[in-house]
């Protein structure tokens, strides 16, 4: 539980408000409240308190500014509400990406994503706290959010040290993840079921996202540490693995496949005969056939035209990573088509069905 208690709902939406210029001062933000649920909701507490202390924390972050009665937004709160972050998440975020240096691991990133209030912790078993204390005694002090950062400064040290237990188990879900541990190995070893999994990568798969954003405006050299995340999380693969993931129709199955056969990328894939490719487990004639395609395959196509080094196919994920989320946060007037049925694009990650992808 914040230490703001019941105004988090209010954090993001009040900083949509002024992000947007609905609302430009407390008296505004507090007409346009006692308009809503929100009023009505908080009228117990104190709906001009509650808007106060909120304002007060987003200007205290930075990401708001106050001038006189009047607030404005800052760039980096225009970036969080662009987000849709909590702003809570942001700030955990933010103090993260400046802890990070050359010593930071996939399990210490794992942590910070799993510790914001937009990643839901799992409650841990008897069985799970002997190897989620032995983590937790082998990072000690470094990990990059800390028990007050994740509690936000209460003082319950029992529950706060539930809800460290908690995130831990998450970040060492995902670390299983993106080690490519099968979705059965998980739900076996974690004693959980295959939504908790998903509903666990989607989360951080997004939050992850949003610290790549606040990373590249804080300590851009932390981006470096947290690009090949992206890829991975969403995935579930090992960062070998990278460039396969790009490819139209394979996923983590069908990328182990591909790469313990010697192939890496691109290049390896126009090299390679496509009768080769299509007798490989998995693949077949018309998958073989789509890859040769797009890895760009031509008789008078040189492979000096293929992007052929990890950090290509790592900018070429994240452009269409961005470009994803960009058309689901923004979607286009549907043309009129009345014979055809539009896609309400609500649900995440549509194209990936099921966690063991092909």
């Amino acid at each position: 539980t914040s230490k703001l208690g019941n105004e988090r709902i209010l954090r993001s939406h009040l900083l949509g408000l002024i992000a947007t210029g609905d609302a430009e001062s407390d008296e505004e933000i507090a007409d346009f409240m006692n308009d809503t649920f929100y009023g009505a909701t908080f009228e117990l507490y104190g709906v001009d308190r509650v808007i106060s202390n909120v304002v007060d924390f987003l200007a205290e972050e930075e990401m708001v500014e106050r001038d006189g009665d009047r607030v404005r937004i800052l760039p980096f709160g225009k970036r969080v509400s662009d987000l849709y972050i909590d702003p809570w998440t942001a700030v955990i975020l933010k103090k993260a990406v400046l802890k990070m240096d050359q010593d930071t691991d996939e399990m210490m990133i794992m942590q910070a994503i799993s510790c914001t209030p937009d990643v839901m912790g799992m409650y841990p078993k008897k069985d799970d706290i002997p190897e989620l204390e032995s983590i937790d005694m082998e990072y000690d002090e470094r990990f990059l959010c800390t028990i007050e950062d994740e509690c936000g400064g209460t003082i319950d040290e029992e529950a706060d040290w539930d809800n460290h237990m908690a995130d831990l188990k998450t970040a060492l879900l995902l670390v299983r993840w993106i080690s490519e541990m099968s979705e059965d190995g998980i739900t076996e070893v974690m004693k959980i079921g295959p939504g908790d999994i998903r509903s666990r990568v989607d989360s951080a798969d997004w939050i992850l996202y949003a610290m790549n954003e606040i990373a590249l405006i804080f300590n851009p050299d932390a981006s470096k540490m947290i690009k090949p995340l992206l890829t991975r999380v969403r995935y579930g693969v090992k960062e070998e693995l990278i460039p396969l993931v790009s490819f139209r129709g394979v996923g983590r199955s069908r990328a182990r496949i591909l790469f313990d056969a010697g192939i890496r990328g691109r290049a390896d894939i126009t090299r390679i005969e496509e009768s080769a490719l299509a007798a490989m487990p998995k693949i077949g004639k018309s998958l073989a056939a789509s890859l040769k395609e797009q890895a760009g395959y031509s008789r008078e196509t040189s492979e000096d035209d293929y992007r052929e080094t990890v950090d290509d196919e790592m900018e070429y994920m994240l452009e269409k990573m961005a470009a994803e989320e960009e058309a689901k946060n923004n979607p286009q007037p549907a043309e009129p088509e009345p014979e055809k049925k539009k896609s309400s694009g609500k649900t995440k990650k549509s194209s990936q069905s099921s966690l063991d992808i092909f």
